[in-house]
């Protein structure tokens, strides 16, 4: 049998039956038997319009595209080989259709930077570009919070502030200062100054996440210990903490009464005025009888510090992250 012709399929049959124009110009199927056509088309393609492939012998299903042109559906592209002057592989991501002058026909291949003009920057070299800029990054900001010292002590952000005194603490009380993260860093100590030691007696210091309002919530796990108050001396609880970019607050409570460094008149400006305009409030205290630890979430209804005393707690930068 002829295979010239147009061919329809029929789907109850499943064969294909030719189509012929009668006396009167009407489309009807032809007396002929049924034609089964060798093809590949899958079954739901195959409702589709279908064109001869000489070449291989097979119906192929034609579709129009979105610009209107009548293709070969791509579902089954990768099984035609090369046709005549076209190469099209197994269809994979990244590939794209180009015409190679040298080879003299159109294939489908991987994107490489020779088909990238020069004045186009190539992922490497926005990579290479980011990195720089990230390694640089103090240079770039200039932002007074991110220049940071690789091994030193950093204590809270200070505001204002004419003086480094000290002061003797209440027992069983804690005290809870801000501390402004403005890039991500490691730190590996946390720390007071006893100035005035106290016989016998202990403190703990600790890292605790911001909470509701501007409150201290759940204390960092492993981010603090215990430490002796006996001895005039910066004493240091070493930690392994990495902190992200946001607000903290660093801790301390003892069972004794030490006199540790403060800063007089220092305020990170968070917190308000107090009630009569007089003062800044720049951080917390709220009681807690000592058992050599914090509580976590912090102790609820906390009063406000003044800017008059603020206990310098201080955390050792290990590295910027």
């Amino acid at each position: 049998m002829a295979m010239e012709g147009i061919w329809a399929w029929d789907k109850d049959a499943k064969v294909w039956r030719k189509l012929l124009c009668d006396a009167d110009g009407k489309l009807i199927i032809s007396d002929a038997d049924p034609f089964t056509v060798v093809q590949d088309t899958p079954e739901d393609l195959k409702h589709l319009p279908h064109g001869y492939y000489a070449v291989g012998g097979t119906y192929l299903p034609l579709a129009v595209d979105v610009e209107g042109r009548l293709r070969i559906v791509s579902a089954i592209i990768g099984g035609l080989g090369d046709l005549d002057d076209v190469t099209l592989a197994a269809l994979v991501d990244g590939h794209f259709l180009s015409y190679s002058a040298g080879l003299g026909y159109w294939q489908n291949r991987l994107l490489s930077d020779s088909d990238i003009p020069a004045d186009i920057a190539r992922d490497a070299e926005v990579t290479a570009d980011i990195a720089t800029h990230a390694s640089d990054l103090d240079a770039h900001t200039k932002h007074y919070l991110e220049l940071l010292r690789v091994g030193e002590y950093i204590p809270y952000t200070i505001v204002g502030g004419y003086g480094i005194s000290q002061t003797a603490m209440v027992a069983n009380t804690i005290y809870a200062v801000p501390f402004l993260v403005a890039r991500p860093i490691t730190v590996d100590r946390i720390a007071i100054s006893v100035q005035g030691p106290d016989a016998g007696k202990s403190a703990v210091l600790g890292i605790y996440n911001n909470g509701d309002n501007l409150y201290p919530g759940t204390l960092i796990a492993s981010s603090g210990g215990e430490i002796s108050v006996a001895a005039v001396n910066v004493q240091a609880v070493v930690i392994d903490i990495s902190l992200t970019r946001g607000l903290y607050w660093l801790a301390v409570v003892s069972n004794g009464t030490p006199s540790i460094r403060l800063v007089s008149r220092a305020v990170v400006p968070i917190l308000g005025l107090n009630a009569t305009f007089t003062q800044y409030n720049s951080g917390w205290t709220v009681g807690h009888v000592y058992d050599s630890s914090l509580p976590s979430p912090f102790t609820a209804a906390g009063s406000f510090q003044t800017q008059d005393a603020k206990f310098l707690v201080a955390l050792r930068i290990a590295s910027l992250d």
